[in-house]
């Protein structure tokens, strides 16, 4: 996936310098594998506006992070107020999924600056937009399906890799294991990321 950041500037007499960022970076899914790597490459790439890369040389230190430290960065559950789901919720129903998808554009776009002011927030909230959007129209980009606002972009980790692997999925991606498979995801990352319950309770 790829967004951008709003580093803060500090000032220096006649000069400026950008303030370190602290970065987390959430991993949601999973795979079962017989032998389990103890390590697993991931490739970060830092990259500033051609009117700064000659200024500014950006360093990168990664370190693991812990349980604790987990906790204390997932993201505000209130920032995703169409969250938990109702308890009756359908994951075999399109007509739910499709009404889940409208109500998440609805919050993704009410604040016109949520991607820079709650990056976190909003790549999140835009990865669950289009996790209901396909779960909804499980054949898009083919079949029918309504034209979604045109300032979401068709951008993050779960569409992207949706549409890569449009050649391999076969006759067993049935709409049924689609909205499974979804739904798993968006249970991971909502229980994992914000610290609730997918769903309200009865």
């Amino acid at each position: 996936m790829t967004t951008t950041i709003d580093v803060k500037t500090s000032n220096h007499l006649n000069a400026i310098s950008l303030e370190s960022i602290d970065l987390s970076v959430h991993f949601v899914g999973n795979i079962s594998l017989r032998t389990v790597p103890e390590h697993i490459p991931i490739f970060v790439s830092i990259q500033l506006g051609d009117e700064w890369k000659d200024n500014f040389q950006p360093v990168v230190v990664s370190k693991p992070m812990s349980t604790n430290n987990m906790l204390s960065n997932s993201l505000p559950a209130e920032m995703f107020p169409f969250l938990p789901l109702p308890s009756q919720f359908d994951i075999h129903n399109d007509i739910e999924w499709e009404s889940l998808a409208k109500e998440i554009e609805y919050h993704l776009l009410q604040e016109p600056t949520l991607d820079v002011v709650h990056p976190g927030c909003y790549a999140l909230m835009r990865e669950f937009f289009w996790m209901a959007f396909v779960s909804a129209f499980t054949s898009f980009p083919y079949g029918q399906w309504p034209f979604w606002d045109a300032r979401i972009p068709l951008d993050g980790e779960f569409i992207s890799g949706w549409m890569a692997d449009l050649d391999e999925r076969g006759s067993a991606h049935t709409p049924a294991t689609v909205r499974e498979s979804t739904w798993n995801l968006l249970k991971g990352a909502v229980e994992e990321l914000l610290l609730i319950p997918i769903k309200r309770d009865s």
